[in-house]
C-alpha cells in the first residue's frame, strides 16, 4: 500500500517509522466523554494491539495487518462509524490502520448508508430457522430519506398555506412578476410602471412562471415557489445528513429544520429570501462535497448554484461567498486551485451578467429607475449597534430548536469534519454580515439549515438524540395546554382539533422518541405548522392585523382623489383596492424635487417615520394605522 510521504523525505513511511506513527496516533474519539466512549465498540475506539504488554500476534515488520480480534471475529464485521472524517482518511492513508480496521484502500468503498443490516452476528455454523433464506430489509439510501423528507414537508405545509393574508412584501413581488409577464420583459423589472432595480430577475421568472402554472396570484399560489423552496432546502440538507451519520441523522436534521421557529413562521412567505436560501444551502453543501471528496465536479456544481443565488439577490452573495471561504479554512489541506477557480468564476459570472446587460440598454428605458438602497456600511446608529450586537442571538432563536444542540462544545479530537465546515460557515457569514446596519432575520435564513445540521451531528455525537426529542414531545405536550387559555376567545372547532392532535402527537413523540426519533418528529410537523395556521393566525388577524380595516381608512382620506404618489410603503394590497393612478418612490427626495418642479397629486401616502421630509403644498389630513405603523396621508392645499 502506497503511504503518505514521510516527514524529511520523499518516500512512504515503513518499517519503524510507520509502527511509530501508528503508536503516537491519537484514537478518534479522544473529546468525547467516557459514557459516551464506553457505549461504542472496543474496534471503533481507536483500540490498537500492544505488543509491547505482551498481546497480539507477533507480525513482520514494516507490514500493516488487522488485528485479532478483527481477523478472527466469527460473525460480521460492525459496522464503520458514519462519523468518521472522509477528509482525514484521503489525506492519511494510515487512519484505516491506526483504527483497527482493514485495508481498503484499493476497494470500492461503499457508505455505512448502503450496508445491508442483516441482524445480529451469528456463529457460522449454526443455521437460520425455518427453510430458506429469510427476507432482510435494507437501510434507506441518502436519496430516498431526502425524498421523504421532502415529500412529508410539503405534506405538512400544503394545507392552510393561504390562510394567512399578505404579509411582508409577499404582494409587492407578486406585482413585480405579474407586471414583468404583461410587458413581456424580465429584464428591466418594473412596479407601478417605474423600473425597479433593487433585485435581480431570476426570483420574478420563477415566480411569474408559478404563477402562470397555477393560473391565479393569490397568497396560496404565490407561496407555492417558496413551498417547494423549502422541501428542497429540507431535502439537501437531509441528503448530506444521512451521508454522514447515516438515515436517522439526516431524517431528524431535515424534520428539525422544519420544525424550527422561523420556518413554521416564514418558511413559505412569497419572498426572495426561501428562494435564495435553497440556492445558498446547496451551493454550500456541493462546496464541502467538493473539499470532502476533492472532486472539481462538485465545484462546478456550486459555483454555478451560486451564480443562480447572485442572480436573486446580488451583492447579498457576498455572505455566501464568505461562509465557503470560512468553510474551507477549518478543513484540514487547501483546496486545490482549480476547484477554487470552478466555484469562483460562475458566482461572479452571475453578479456582472445583470448590471453589464442594464448598462448595454438605451438610457431612456431605465429613465427614473428606482435603484438600491445603501445597505451594507450604511449610517449608524444606537438602534443599529444593539442590532448588531443581538444577530447572532436572533440566529440562535430562529432556528429553535435544533440551534440549541449547535451550542454544545466538542473537543477537536471528537468533532467530524463536516460539523467544523458547518459551524465555521455560519460564523463567516454572521461576521461578513455584522457591518450592515439594515439587517433582519430573514437575511439569515439561508444559514438556518447548516446550524440545525450541526446540532443534529452533535446530538448524534453524543448519543442523546433520543433524549432530545422525547423532550419536544413534553414541550408540545406544554404548549397545546398553555395555548387553550390564551387564545380561547378565538379559538374556532378546527383549532381546537389541532391543539387536540399536538397533544396527541407530543406524547406519541414522547413515548416513541426512545426507539425511534426520527419518526417522532414526523409525528410534530402536521400539528406544529396546524398551531400556526389555525390558532396563531386567527387571534394575530383578531387583534387588528387585518388590511381591510385598513384599506377603508385610506378610502376615506382619499376621498375624490385620481393620482396617489407613496413613498416608502411596498404593500400593493392596501392601494390597489382604491383604482387609482398611483406612482411609487423610493427616496422621499425625489417626490419632493418633482412636487417642487410642479408636478401635482392629488394625495400623497407616506411611509416613513421621519417628519422632516416635507412636501410644500401639501397638509397631513391623517394617520393610516397599518401592520404596527402610522403611515401618514398628505392632501394638497389647494384642490
Amino acid at each position: 500500500m502506497a503511504g503518505r510521504p514521510s516527514e524529511g523525505g520523499a518516500g512512504p513511511l515503513s518499517g519503524p517509522a510507520l509502527q511509530s506513527r501508528l503508536r503516537d496516533r491519537p484514537p478518534p474519539d479522544a473529546g468525547l466523554p467516557r459514557r459516551v466512549r464506553a457505549r461504542q465498540p472496543a474496534l471503533l475506539r481507536g483500540r490498537r494491539p500492544q505488543r509491547e504488554a505482551g498481546r497480539g500476534p507477533r507480525r513482520r515488520p514494516g507490514r500493516l495487518h488487522r488485528p485479532p480480534l478483527l481477523r478472527d471475529h466469527p460473525g460480521r464485521l460492525p459496522r464503520p462509524d458514519p462519523h468518521l472524517d472522509r477528509t482525514a482518511r484521503r489525506h492519511d492513508p494510515l487512519g484505516a490502520a491506526a483504527r483497527g480496521g482493514p485495508d481498503r484502500r484499493h476497494r470500492r468503498r461503499r457508505h455505512p448508508a448502503r450496508v445491508r443490516d442483516r441482524g445480529p452476528a451469528r456463529h457460522p455454523a449454526r443455521p437460520r430457522k425455518g427453510p430458506g433464506r429469510r427476507l432482510t430489509l435494507s437501510r434507506p439510501r441518502p436519496a430516498v430519506v431526502a425524498l421523504l423528507v421532502a415529500a412529508l414537508g410539503v405534506a405538512a405545509y400544503l394545507p392552510g398555506i393561504g390562510r394567512q393574508e399578505w404579509v411582508g412584501t409577499e404582494d409587492f413581488r407578486v406585482r413585480i412578476a405579474a407586471e414583468c409577464v404583461e410587458r413581456g420583459d424580465f429584464l428591466v423589472p418594473t412596479f407601478y410602471g417605474r423600473p425597479i432595480l433593487t433585485k435581480p430577475p431570476l426570483y420574478y421568472l420563477a415566480l411569474a412562471t408559478v404563477l402562470d402554472l397555477a393560473g391565479g396570484r393569490s397568497p396560496a399560489e404565490a407561496r407555492l415557489l417558496s413551498l417547494l423552496a423549502l422541501a428542497a432546502t429540507a431535502a439537501a440538507i437531509a441528503w448530506v445528513g444521512a451521508r454522514r451519520g447515516g438515515p436517522r441523522c439526516g431524517m431528524v436534521a431535515g424534520f428539525g429544520y422544519l420544525l424550527a421557529l422561523n420556518t413554521i413562521k416564514n418558511g413559505v412567505n412569497a419572498e426572495i429570501d426561501p428562494f435564495y436560501a435553497a440556492l445558498a444551502v446547496a451551493a454550500l453543501l456541493a462546496w464541502w462535497r467538493s473539499l470532502d471528496l476533492d472532486r472539481t465536479g462538485w465545484a462546478l456544481a456550486a459555483g454555478l448554484l451560486g451564480a443562480a443565488a447572485a442572480l436573486t439577490k446580488g451583492l447579498a452573495v457576498l455572505p455566501l461567498v464568505a461562509a465557503g471561504a470560512a468553510g474551507a479554512a477549518v478543513l484540514p489541506g487547501r483546496p486545490r486551485p482549480r476547484a477554487a477557480i470552478a466555484a469562483l468564476l460562475p458566482v461572479a459570472a452571475g453578479l456582472l451578467a445583470w448590471p453589464l446587460a442594464l448598462r448595454a440598454l438605451p438610457a431612456e428605458r431605465l429613465a427614473g429607475a428606482i435603484q438600491e438602497s445603501e445597505g451594507f456600511f450604511s449610517a449608524w446608529s444606537g438602534e443599529s449597534v444593539i442590532e448588531t450586537l443581538l444577530f447572532p442571538f436572533a440566529l440562535v432563536v430562529a432556528a429553535l430548536p435544533f440551534s440549541l444542540p449547535a451550542l454544545l462544545r466538542l473537543r477537536a479530537a471528537g468533532r467530524p469534519a463536516l460539523d467544523r465546515f458547518l459551524v465555521a460557515a455560519v460564523v463567516g457569514a454572521v461576521v461578513a454580515m455584522l457591518p450592515s446596519a439594515t439587517k433582519a432575520t430573514r437575511y439569515l435564513l439561508p444559514y438556518l439549515p447548516l446550524l440545525v445540521l450541526a446540532g443534529v451531528l452533535r446530538l448524534e455525537r453524543f448519543a442523546a438524540t433520543s433524549r432530545f426529542v422525547a423532550g419536544l414531545g413534553a414541550a408540545a405536550l406544554v404548549v397545546a395546554a398553555a395555548a387553550v387559555p390564551v387564545v380561547r376567545t378565538t379559538l374556532d372547532p378546527v383549532g381546537a382539533l389541532v391543539l387536540a392532535g399536538l397533544a396527541l402527537a407530543g406524547l406519541a413523540c414522547w413515548r416513541l422518541a426512545a426507539r425511534r426519533p426520527e419518526w417522532a418528529l414526523a409525528f410534530l410537523l402536521v400539528p406544529a405548522r396546524g398551531l400556526f395556521t389555525q390558532v396563531y393566525v386567527p387571534a394575530w388577524e383578531a387583534a387588528g392585523q387585518r388590511v381591510e380595516p385598513a384599506v377603508e381608512r385610506l378610502r376615506q382620506l382619499t376621498t375624490g382623489a385620481r393620482t396617489l404618489a407613496v413613498v416608502r410603503t411596498e404593500s400593493p394590497r392596501l392601494t390597489d383596492p382604491l383604482a387609482l393612478d398611483t406612482r411609487f418612490y423610493w427616496d422621499p427626495k425625489d417626490l419632493r424635487d418633482e412636487v417642487e418642479a410642479g408636478r401635482r397629486f392629488d394625495a400623497i401616502l407616506v411611509g416613513i417615520k421621519r417628519e422632516e421630509f416635507e412636501f410644500p403644498g401639501y397638509h397631513e389630513v391623517g394617520l393610516l394605522p397599518f401592520e404596527g405603523k402610522h403611515l401618514r396621508v398628505l392632501r394638497p392645499d389647494r384642490p
